[in-house]
């Protein structure tokens, strides 16, 4: 869910200093619903990689963090379809984003939309900023393996502009 690999934004929570140059990032959420096979084996993995780190940074494991690098769908604003886990990740340095099987560079940016299944490379790191600890994930690549349900709908342009078609004059004369 929301996939920005292919330009990076403005990194969430910083706010650039006057004259200071916005921090930019690429990033996504990757979301893991209950249902798939792999779910528990893919959640177990990602808290070992997690709680390795976190022992290493604070000599204590991820219970008592106040942010937890993976959440449960239910703390979503919105409801999820069905129950599972979610995590965000980010890099400052464009991953690598490929698809097929061989996979190949992705060339369409649009090719990587939201609700597409992915396998994705994670590195785990901790921190502690401004009173502020827990562990976040760094993206690495992300592989498309199959189409999905989009999560965001798709943007149709005639469909925004059908109510005027046959009423808009198409040969307009140069203003005077």
């Amino acid at each position: 869910s929301y996939p920005h690999l292919f330009v990076p934004r403005p990194k969430m929570g910083f706010t650039p200093k006057p004259g200071e140059t916005p921090k930019l990032e690429y990033s996504c959420e990757l979301i893991c619903y209950s249902s798939s096979p792999a779910a528990n084996q893919i959640y177990t993995q990602l808290q070992q990689a997690a709680n390795t780190v976190s022992m290493r940074k604070f000599q204590r494991g991820l219970d008592g963090l106040k942010n937890q690098p993976i959440r449960s769908l239910a703390e979503k604003k919105t409801p999820p379809a069905e129950p599972g886990f979610f995590l965000s990740a980010n890099t400052t340095q464009k991953p690598a984003t490929v698809v097929g099987d061989p996979p190949v560079a992705v060339v369409d940016p649009e090719e990587m939309y939201a609700g597409c299944f992915v396998y994705a490379n994670l590195t785990p790191a901790a921190y502690d900023v401004d009173l502020s600890r827990g562990v976040k994930w760094y993206l690495n690549s992300v592989w498309k393996v199959g189409d999905g349900p989009r999560l965001a709908p798709a943007r149709d342009a005639a469909d925004h502009y059908a109510h005027l078609v046959g009423k808009v004059p198409m040969n307009l004369a140069p203003p005077v």
